[in-house]
């Protein structure tokens, strides 16, 4: 009882290693939760050199694009096969919900027409039977299936006024615990805008680093916070949850009881309504609590949030929304976090928790880590106009009519279905654009 998560993980994860070696069949439920960076990576690495068939379910995308070959999605109640990774399958999803909206639209219109001529048949003549025969036509067709709609998550996070360039400034901060030295000489300066990512092994302190930046812990050293900045903090735990309570009477405890329906419109914006409202939240599940904490958070206009693995529990729908506001979001965002793919899509600056030091960097996660060995180019980009909604699911970016977008050949792929749908028209405009692609290994390495 006395090991954390993350340490429990572990020790689950070396049972399952030791039992691999045997099997033909290795089933894995949410793998990589609670594991550091540099395990989720060991893991993957073991994986893609194992012998073994793998089953696995993960809302991990790192980990899905990196271990998949064939995705099985479950939704509605049914399951839809793809091959390939999780990008993959993000791209040929796309491309199929647009094939059946358009099958299904060609079906209802010519079924609407049949049906016309079939009325118009019998108002002409009601005694032949010819519109009967029509009838029949109508009825052998193939249905074309409704493309069920995709149920969103729609949040807005307002950002305070009044914050200054200068947001937060450590110097030389140091934190012990019982005479364990956890942090020491901790320098960090944020800036207004900073939208920064807090990564590291298990038990290297970040947790301890946001605690003591809050001043819920002593700590040793300089801590200067902006006068004006107004806080929003998300604990991974949920500790401001009162579990006994509904997510509606949690909800109303902080905007008066008398706004009951607009307690019911937040919630629903996270996909909670009817009974998942009203019932304990002892009972509801860990993505469900996650969402009334957040739903929480969001109830204060601030300009620093302060997110302790915003992204646990969460499907992937959910976190893509979440991401999407906090990209959108004017103030500063300071996260610890685990989700890589969270910290290449969010977070602009990085900070390294090892060694009981904090190492930073400007750029995001895999720029620092030099994942896949890329290299930023200049290349010519095309300018388009955008003519309908769309949604990258590669970066998770949302785009909408009359943004204008550059698509440089690098980037061209995860821009391709929007294209095939005629949802980008060229402008006949070219500029220059910074890109990220795979640095080739020199001949002879």
């Amino acid at each position: 009882d006395s090991l954390s998560g993350g340490e429990r993980a572990k020790v689950m994860l070396s049972r399952i290693i030791v039992q691999a070696e045997e099997c033909d069949l290795l089933v894995m439920d949410e793998p990589t939760s609670h594991l550091d960076i540099d395990t989720v990576e060991w893991l993957e690495d073991y994986l893609l050199d194992s012998h073994c068939a793998v089953l696995v379910i993960s809302h991990d995308r790192y980990f899905l694009d990196k271990i998949a070959t064939r995705m099985l999605e479950i939704e509605h109640g049914k399951s839809r096969e793809y091959k390939g990774n999780y990008s993959d399958f993000i791209m040929k999803k796309m491309l199929d919900l647009e094939r059946m909206r358009k099958e299904y639209q060609h079906y209802m219109s010519e079924k609407r027409h049949q049906e016309s001529i079939a009325k118009q048949m019998y108002i002409d003549n009601p005694f032949l039977t010819v519109h009967k025969t029509r009838q029949k036509m109508i009825d052998r067709m193939e249905e074309k299936e409704k493309p069920e709609k995709m149920e969103e998550i729609t949040v807005k996070i307002q950002a305070a006024h009044k914050s200054g360039k200068n947001v937060l400034m450590t110097k030389d901060l140091s934190v012990d615990y019982s005479g364990k030295m956890i942090l020491e000489h901790v320098d960090i300066d944020v800036h207004k805008g900073d939208k920064i990512g807090i990564f590291g092994a298990n038990g290297q302190g970040k947790s301890t680093l946001l605690k003591a930046i809050l001043e819920e812990i002593p700590s040793k050293g300089e801590l200067w916070m902006a006068p004006g900045a107004k806080i929003g903090y998300y604990s991974q735990n949920h500790e401001g949850l009162d579990l006994k309570l509904s997510a509606e009477e949690q909800i109303l405890t902080v905007i008066g009881r008398e706004r009951r329906g607009e307690a019911r419109q937040m919630l629903a914006r996270f996909l909670l309504f009817g009974d998942d409202v009203e019932r304990p939240m002892s009972t509801l599940s860990g993505g469900q609590r996650a969402r009334v904490a957040m739903c929480l958070l969001l109830l204060d206009e601030t300009n620093l949030l302060i997110l302790d693995e915003p992204t646990n529990y969460l499907d992937i729908p959910a976190k893509h929304a979440i991401e999407e506001a906090l990209v959108e979001y004017d103030g500063t965002v300071i996260t610890v976090t685990h989700d890589r793919y969270y910290l290449d899509t969010v977070c602009t600056k990085m900070i390294e928790v090892k060694n009981h030091r904090a190492i930073c960097f400007s750029g995001t996660y895999s720029e620092m880590k030099g994942r896949k060995n890329t290299k930023e180019i200049v290349m010519d980009a095309d300018e388009y106009r955008v003519l309908a909604p769309f949604t990258n699911w590669v970066t998770g970016k949302k785009y909408v009519k009359g943004d204008r977008v550059l698509v440089a050949p690098a980037d061209q792929k995860s821009f391709q279905w929007a294209m095939d749908q005629g949802k980008l028209k060229k402008t006949g405009g070219r500029q220059r654009k910074k890109v990220n692609v795979l640095d080739a290994p020199k001949q002879g390495s």
